[in-house]
Parts: C-alpha cells; sequence; structure tokens
C-alpha cells in the first residue's frame, strides 16, 4: 500500500534527492523545509536552515535544467524567505539547497 501524509499539519519533513547521486556532494545532515507548498506564482516562500553557511538556492525544472537562483551568500541558521518568480510556468520543479559542502532538494508543486 502507498501511505500519503500531510507534512505541513504532521510537522514531518523529508529531505530527498533527484537524479544521479554524485558523490562529491554529501546529502546535508541538516534539513530544510519549503513553505506553502503548492505555491503560487508570485507568492513568498519560507524555507528553514537548520545551520548556518553558504547557501545556494536554485529552482529547477523537471529536466534538471536550472530555472533560476532564488538566494545565493551567506545566511543564518532560522528562517528566510524568498520570492517565487510571477513570470514562471504552472508545474513541478525542484528546489536545490546547497549548504557548504552538503545538498538537499525538495520538490515544488507551482500553480495559479
Amino acid at each position: 500500500p502507498t501511505y500519503h501524509f500531510n507534512m505541513a499539519r504532521t510537522g514531518l519533513y523529508e529531505a530527498s534527492s533527484v537524479g544521479i547521486a554524485d558523490p562529491d556532494f554529501p546529502v546535508a545532515r541538516s534539513w530544510f523545509r519549503l513553505l506553502p507548498n503548492p505555491a503560487k506564482l508570485g507568492q513568498q516562500l519560507s524555507f528553514h536552515l537548520g545551520q548556518s553557511g553558504n547557501v545556494n538556492l536554485g529552482l529547477y525544472d523537471r529536466t534538471g535544467r536550472l530555472v533560476t537562483k532564488l538566494a545565493c551568500g551567506r545566511m543564518d541558521a532560522g528562517n528566510h524567505n524568498v520570492v517565487l518568480p510571477a513570470s514562471l510556468a504552472t508545474g513541478v520543479y525542484f528546489v536545490r539547497l546547497s549548504l557548504d559542502q552538503t545538498v538537499s532538494s525538495s520538490k515544488l508543486v507551482v500553480q495559479r
């Protein structure tokens, strides 16, 4: 059987990677969450960093092509906000967080 759960309601979040594993990038020991999900065009997204560090937050399409950088630079641990570009097409995207030497990714659904 397949089980589904509501991450926002339960507070349970799971980071997963997309694509082929790259041994040069260890999976993040820290976690990040992206809310709201699904998101609307032009909406502010909130994410939480479990630790401080140099951050690259990129939005990728289903083919793995970088669509836009959402954040880049040094960030402290805690809550942060970015704005989802209003020019995006609706659909499924993947947000990839590089935090120092670790990488995490999360699926993001964009709606009208």
